[in-house]
Protein backbone atom coordinates (compact mmCIF):
# COMPACT_ATOMS: atom_id res chain seq x y z
CA UNK A 1 0.00 0.00 0.00
CA UNK A 2 2.85 2.38 0.88
CA UNK A 3 4.47 1.71 -2.49
CA UNK A 4 1.18 2.45 -4.24
CA UNK A 5 0.84 5.82 -2.43
CA UNK A 6 4.42 6.72 -3.36
CA UNK A 7 3.60 6.03 -7.01
CA UNK A 8 0.49 8.21 -6.82
CA UNK A 9 2.34 11.05 -5.10
CA UNK A 10 5.22 10.70 -7.53
CA UNK A 11 2.80 11.07 -10.43
CA UNK A 12 0.96 14.04 -8.92
CA UNK A 13 4.09 16.10 -8.28
CA UNK A 14 5.25 16.23 -11.96
CA UNK A 15 1.69 17.03 -13.05
CA UNK A 16 1.48 19.85 -10.52
CA UNK A 17 4.83 21.24 -11.64
CA UNK A 18 3.76 21.04 -15.28
CA UNK A 19 0.53 22.88 -14.45
CA UNK A 20 2.42 25.62 -12.60
CA UNK A 21 4.79 26.02 -15.54
CA UNK A 22 1.84 26.47 -17.91
CA UNK A 23 0.35 29.09 -15.61
CA UNK A 24 3.70 30.87 -15.45
CA UNK A 25 4.04 30.88 -19.25
CA UNK A 26 0.50 32.20 -19.65
CA UNK A 27 1.20 34.94 -17.12
CA UNK A 28 4.41 35.78 -18.97
CA UNK A 29 2.60 35.99 -22.29
CA UNK A 30 -0.34 38.02 -20.98
CA UNK A 31 1.42 40.40 -18.58
CA UNK A 32 5.16 40.62 -19.18
CA UNK A 33 5.39 40.43 -22.97
CA UNK A 34 2.95 43.30 -23.71
CA UNK A 35 4.63 45.37 -21.00
CA UNK A 36 8.12 44.77 -22.40
CA UNK A 37 6.92 45.49 -25.93
CA UNK A 38 5.33 48.77 -24.83
CA UNK A 39 8.52 49.85 -23.06
CA UNK A 40 10.70 48.73 -25.95
CA UNK A 41 8.69 50.75 -28.48
CA UNK A 42 8.34 53.80 -26.20
CA UNK A 43 11.52 55.60 -27.42
CA UNK A 44 10.30 55.35 -31.02
CA UNK A 45 7.08 57.22 -30.15
CA UNK A 46 8.40 59.85 -27.75
CA UNK A 47 7.72 62.79 -30.07
CA UNK A 48 5.47 63.02 -33.13
CA UNK A 49 4.38 65.92 -35.33
CA UNK A 50 0.95 66.10 -36.98
CA UNK A 51 -0.46 68.52 -39.51
CA UNK A 52 -1.56 68.94 -43.14
CA UNK A 53 1.08 68.64 -45.85
CA UNK A 54 0.09 72.01 -47.30
CA UNK A 55 0.16 74.97 -44.85
CA UNK A 56 -3.28 76.17 -43.73
CA UNK A 57 -3.56 79.96 -43.47
CA UNK A 58 -4.91 81.27 -40.17
CA UNK A 59 -7.24 84.28 -40.42
CA UNK A 60 -5.21 86.22 -37.86
CA UNK A 61 -1.82 85.58 -39.51
CA UNK A 62 -1.41 89.11 -40.91
CA UNK A 63 -2.76 90.85 -37.82
CA UNK A 64 -0.41 88.86 -35.60
CA UNK A 65 2.63 88.87 -37.84
CA UNK A 66 4.66 90.56 -35.11
CA UNK A 67 2.79 88.97 -32.19
CA UNK A 68 2.23 85.54 -30.74
CA UNK A 69 -0.56 84.61 -28.34
CA UNK A 70 0.38 81.66 -26.12
CA UNK A 71 -1.50 79.51 -23.61
CA UNK A 72 0.00 77.23 -20.96
CA UNK A 73 -2.53 74.74 -19.58
CA UNK A 74 -2.19 71.61 -17.47
CA UNK A 75 -5.46 69.81 -18.28
CA UNK A 76 -4.98 67.07 -15.61
CA UNK A 77 -5.91 64.23 -18.00
CA UNK A 78 -9.41 65.72 -18.35
CA UNK A 79 -10.39 64.68 -14.81
CA UNK A 80 -11.26 68.21 -13.71
CA UNK A 81 -11.06 68.72 -9.94
CA UNK A 82 -11.45 65.01 -9.18
CA UNK A 83 -8.69 63.42 -7.09
CA UNK A 84 -8.45 60.27 -9.21
CA UNK A 85 -7.86 59.90 -12.93
CA UNK A 86 -10.57 57.22 -13.09
CA UNK A 87 -13.33 59.70 -12.18
CA UNK A 88 -15.35 62.26 -14.08
CA UNK A 89 -16.99 62.89 -17.45
CA UNK A 90 -13.85 63.00 -19.61
CA UNK A 91 -15.45 63.67 -22.98
CA UNK A 92 -17.71 66.40 -21.65
CA UNK A 93 -14.79 68.10 -19.97
CA UNK A 94 -12.63 67.86 -23.09
CA UNK A 95 -15.46 69.62 -24.89
CA UNK A 96 -15.40 72.41 -22.30
CA UNK A 97 -11.63 72.75 -22.58
CA UNK A 98 -11.75 72.81 -26.38
CA UNK A 99 -14.52 75.42 -26.42
CA UNK A 100 -12.62 77.61 -23.97
CA UNK A 101 -9.43 77.39 -26.05
CA UNK A 102 -11.43 78.20 -29.17
CA UNK A 103 -12.73 81.33 -27.44
CA UNK A 104 -9.27 82.39 -26.25
CA UNK A 105 -8.03 81.91 -29.83
CA UNK A 106 -4.31 81.66 -29.13
CA UNK A 107 -1.69 80.95 -31.77
CA UNK A 108 0.02 78.29 -29.66
CA UNK A 109 -1.24 76.15 -26.77
CA UNK A 110 1.09 74.15 -24.52
CA UNK A 111 -0.76 71.30 -22.80
CA UNK A 112 0.52 69.27 -19.86
CA UNK A 113 -0.87 65.97 -18.53
CA UNK A 114 -2.58 65.18 -21.81
CA UNK A 115 -3.51 61.56 -22.58
CA UNK A 116 -2.58 60.00 -25.91
CA UNK A 117 -3.80 56.49 -25.12
CA UNK A 118 -4.86 55.80 -21.54
CA UNK A 119 -7.37 53.32 -20.18
CA UNK A 120 -8.81 55.84 -17.72
CA UNK A 121 -9.71 58.14 -20.66
CA UNK A 122 -11.00 55.23 -22.77
CA UNK A 123 -8.13 55.41 -25.26
CA UNK A 124 -9.07 58.87 -26.57
CA UNK A 125 -6.15 60.89 -27.88
CA UNK A 126 -6.92 64.08 -25.98
CA UNK A 127 -4.41 66.20 -27.89
CA UNK A 128 -5.97 65.22 -31.23
CA UNK A 129 -9.52 65.64 -29.90
CA UNK A 130 -8.89 69.11 -28.45
CA UNK A 131 -6.94 70.21 -31.54
CA UNK A 132 -9.80 69.19 -33.83
CA UNK A 133 -12.55 70.83 -31.77
CA UNK A 134 -10.62 73.99 -30.87
CA UNK A 135 -9.42 74.66 -34.42
CA UNK A 136 -5.71 73.75 -34.36
CA UNK A 137 -4.37 72.14 -37.53
CA UNK A 138 -0.88 71.42 -36.20
CA UNK A 139 0.27 69.64 -33.08
CA UNK A 140 3.24 67.93 -31.44
CA UNK A 141 2.80 65.04 -29.01
CA UNK A 142 5.61 64.28 -26.57
CA UNK A 143 5.17 61.18 -24.41
CA UNK A 144 6.50 61.03 -20.84
CA UNK A 145 4.99 57.82 -19.45
CA UNK A 146 4.36 54.91 -21.80
CA UNK A 147 3.64 51.36 -20.66
CA UNK A 148 1.02 48.64 -20.81
CA UNK A 149 -0.04 46.01 -18.25
CA UNK A 150 -2.66 43.40 -19.17
CA UNK A 151 -5.49 45.29 -20.88
CA UNK A 152 -4.59 48.68 -19.41
CA UNK A 153 -2.48 51.30 -21.15
CA UNK A 154 -0.82 54.46 -19.84
CA UNK A 155 0.53 56.86 -22.45
CA UNK A 156 0.57 60.58 -21.72
CA UNK A 157 2.76 63.67 -21.62
CA UNK A 158 2.96 67.15 -23.17
CA UNK A 159 1.49 68.54 -26.37
CA UNK A 160 1.87 71.73 -28.38
CA UNK A 161 -1.09 72.83 -30.50
CA UNK A 162 -0.56 75.49 -33.15
CA UNK A 163 -2.48 77.37 -35.81
CA UNK A 164 0.80 77.79 -37.67
CA UNK A 165 3.08 75.12 -39.17
CA UNK A 166 5.31 73.19 -36.78
CA UNK A 167 8.71 71.67 -37.55
CA UNK A 168 11.91 70.43 -35.90
CA UNK A 169 10.26 68.85 -32.86
CA UNK A 170 12.56 67.19 -30.36
CA UNK A 171 12.56 65.87 -26.81
CA UNK A 172 14.48 67.63 -24.04
CA UNK A 173 15.56 64.93 -21.63
CA UNK A 174 15.11 65.97 -18.00
CA UNK A 175 16.51 64.30 -14.87
CA UNK A 176 14.38 61.54 -13.40
CA UNK A 177 13.51 60.86 -9.78
CA UNK A 178 14.94 57.33 -9.84
CA UNK A 179 16.60 55.24 -12.53
CA UNK A 180 14.31 52.24 -11.95
CA UNK A 181 11.21 54.43 -12.25
CA UNK A 182 12.39 55.99 -15.51
CA UNK A 183 13.17 52.57 -17.00
CA UNK A 184 9.97 50.86 -15.86
CA UNK A 185 7.46 53.60 -16.69
CA UNK A 186 9.04 56.82 -17.97
CA UNK A 187 9.64 60.30 -16.54
CA UNK A 188 8.95 64.00 -17.00
CA UNK A 189 10.40 65.52 -20.16
CA UNK A 190 10.02 68.71 -22.18
CA UNK A 191 9.39 69.18 -25.88
CA UNK A 192 10.84 71.80 -28.23
CA UNK A 193 9.49 72.71 -31.65
CA UNK A 194 9.65 75.51 -34.20
CA UNK A 195 6.48 77.46 -35.03
CA UNK A 196 6.41 79.53 -38.23
CA UNK A 197 4.11 82.56 -38.06
CA UNK A 198 4.37 84.37 -41.38
CA UNK A 199 8.06 85.05 -42.00
CA UNK A 200 8.98 84.64 -38.34
CA UNK A 201 10.09 81.43 -36.67
CA UNK A 202 9.80 80.93 -32.92
CA UNK A 203 11.20 78.11 -30.82
CA UNK A 204 8.52 76.94 -28.37
CA UNK A 205 9.41 74.72 -25.41
CA UNK A 206 6.61 72.99 -23.54
CA UNK A 207 7.62 71.73 -20.09
CA UNK A 208 6.11 69.89 -17.15
CA UNK A 209 8.54 69.63 -14.25
CA UNK A 210 8.56 67.03 -11.51
CA UNK A 211 6.42 67.55 -8.38
CA UNK A 212 8.89 65.43 -6.39
CA UNK A 213 11.60 67.93 -5.39
CA UNK A 214 12.92 71.42 -6.05
CA UNK A 215 16.37 70.01 -6.81
CA UNK A 216 14.89 68.04 -9.73
CA UNK A 217 13.12 71.17 -10.96
CA UNK A 218 16.29 73.26 -10.69
CA UNK A 219 18.29 70.73 -12.72
CA UNK A 220 15.42 70.50 -15.23
CA UNK A 221 15.43 74.27 -15.73
CA UNK A 222 19.17 74.19 -16.39
CA UNK A 223 18.53 71.61 -19.14
CA UNK A 224 15.76 73.76 -20.62
CA UNK A 225 17.97 76.86 -20.59
CA UNK A 226 20.75 74.95 -22.36
CA UNK A 227 18.29 73.73 -25.00
CA UNK A 228 16.98 77.26 -25.55
CA UNK A 229 20.49 78.65 -25.92
CA UNK A 230 21.37 76.02 -28.50
CA UNK A 231 18.93 77.64 -30.95
CA UNK A 232 19.39 80.89 -32.83
CA UNK A 233 15.63 81.51 -32.77
CA UNK A 234 13.57 83.55 -30.35
CA UNK A 235 12.50 81.10 -27.64
CA UNK A 236 9.37 80.95 -25.48
CA UNK A 237 9.06 78.44 -22.62
CA UNK A 238 5.68 77.55 -21.14
CA UNK A 239 4.10 74.96 -18.88
CA UNK A 240 3.57 73.62 -15.38
CA UNK A 241 6.81 74.14 -13.46
CA UNK A 242 5.43 72.98 -10.09
CA UNK A 243 7.48 75.81 -8.59
CA UNK A 244 7.06 79.37 -7.35
CA UNK A 245 9.94 81.85 -6.92
CA UNK A 246 11.26 82.59 -3.45
CA UNK A 247 9.34 85.86 -3.07
CA UNK A 248 6.02 84.14 -3.91
CA UNK A 249 3.72 82.00 -1.72
CA UNK A 250 4.28 78.22 -1.36
CA UNK A 251 7.83 78.25 -2.68
CA UNK A 252 10.61 75.72 -2.10
CA UNK A 253 14.40 75.63 -2.38
CA UNK A 254 16.88 72.80 -2.91
CA UNK A 255 19.83 71.91 -0.69
CA UNK A 256 21.87 74.78 -2.21
CA UNK A 257 19.03 77.26 -1.59
CA UNK A 258 18.27 77.38 -5.30
CA UNK A 259 14.79 77.75 -6.77
CA UNK A 260 13.71 76.64 -10.26
CA UNK A 261 11.90 79.84 -11.24
CA UNK A 262 14.74 82.00 -9.92
CA UNK A 263 17.17 79.90 -12.01
CA UNK A 264 15.08 80.71 -15.09
CA UNK A 265 15.07 84.40 -14.12
CA UNK A 266 18.85 84.36 -13.86
CA UNK A 267 19.25 83.01 -17.40
CA UNK A 268 20.16 86.50 -18.74
CA UNK A 269 17.53 86.68 -21.46
CA UNK A 270 14.42 85.07 -19.93
CA UNK A 271 11.66 87.01 -18.20
CA UNK A 272 8.87 85.30 -16.31
CA UNK A 273 5.25 86.30 -16.68
CA UNK A 274 3.86 87.68 -14.44
CA UNK A 275 6.76 89.83 -13.31
CA UNK A 276 4.99 91.00 -10.16
CA UNK A 277 2.95 89.13 -7.56
CA UNK A 278 -0.79 89.46 -8.01
CA UNK A 279 -3.39 87.14 -6.48
CA UNK A 280 -5.48 87.20 -9.65
CA UNK A 281 -2.59 85.41 -11.34
CA UNK A 282 -2.63 82.39 -8.99
CA UNK A 283 -3.03 79.19 -11.01
CA UNK A 284 -3.37 76.29 -8.53
CA UNK A 285 -5.62 74.76 -7.30
CA UNK A 286 -8.19 76.06 -9.78
CA UNK A 287 -11.17 76.17 -7.40
CA UNK A 288 -9.29 78.18 -4.74
CA UNK A 289 -5.83 79.10 -6.04
CA UNK A 290 -3.11 80.06 -3.55
CA UNK A 291 0.05 79.92 -5.69
CA UNK A 292 1.50 80.40 -9.17
CA UNK A 293 3.15 77.29 -10.60
CA UNK A 294 2.21 77.63 -14.30
CA UNK A 295 4.50 79.99 -16.19
CA UNK A 296 5.35 81.53 -19.53
CA UNK A 297 8.94 82.74 -20.08
CA UNK A 298 9.91 85.10 -22.89
CA UNK A 299 13.10 86.88 -24.05
CA UNK A 300 13.75 89.98 -21.94
CA UNK A 301 13.54 92.37 -24.88
CA UNK A 302 10.16 91.09 -26.08
CA UNK A 303 7.08 93.03 -24.97
CA UNK A 304 4.03 91.72 -23.13
CA UNK A 305 0.88 93.31 -24.55
CA UNK A 306 -1.58 91.07 -22.71
CA UNK A 307 -1.54 88.62 -19.80
CA UNK A 308 -4.27 86.87 -17.86
CA UNK A 309 -5.15 83.71 -15.98
CA UNK A 310 -8.38 82.12 -17.14
CA UNK A 311 -10.70 81.42 -14.16
CA UNK A 312 -12.22 78.25 -15.66
CA UNK A 313 -12.25 75.16 -13.44
CA UNK A 314 -12.09 72.47 -16.14
CA UNK A 315 -8.82 71.24 -14.58
CA UNK A 316 -7.13 71.55 -11.20
CA UNK A 317 -4.89 74.16 -12.89
CA UNK A 318 -5.96 77.44 -14.42
CA UNK A 319 -4.81 78.32 -17.92
CA UNK A 320 -2.22 81.08 -18.41
CA UNK A 321 -2.68 83.36 -21.45
CA UNK A 322 -0.04 85.78 -22.78
CA UNK A 323 0.24 87.90 -25.93
CA UNK A 324 3.83 88.70 -26.85
CA UNK A 325 4.98 91.39 -29.24
CA UNK A 326 8.30 90.68 -30.89
CA UNK A 327 11.10 93.19 -31.14
CA UNK A 328 13.22 93.11 -34.29
CA UNK A 329 16.20 92.99 -31.98
CA UNK A 330 15.05 89.82 -30.22
CA UNK A 331 17.82 87.26 -30.46
CA UNK A 332 18.99 84.39 -28.38
CA UNK A 333 22.42 83.91 -26.91
CA UNK A 334 24.89 82.17 -29.25
CA UNK A 335 25.14 78.45 -28.70
CA UNK A 336 27.86 77.53 -26.25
Amino acid sequence: ESSHMDDVNGTKRPRRRARLKKIAWVALAVVVVPYLCSRGLAPLNQVRVFGPESPVAHTADLARENKLKVVAYNIAHGRGMAETNWAGDRLGRLGEIAQRLKTIDADVVVLNEVDFDCSWSHGINQAAWIAQHAGYNYRVEECNLDFRVLFWRWRFGNAVLSKHPISDASVIDLPGYAMWESVLAGKKRAVACTVRNGDRQTRVIGAHLSPRSESLRVESCKKIIAAARSSNLTCIVAGDFNSAPMDYPVHEVDGLQQNAIDVMDAAEWFTRIPRELNKQHYTFPADDPNRIIDWIFIPKNAEIVGYSVDPSEFSDHRAVVATIRYSDSVTTKPAK
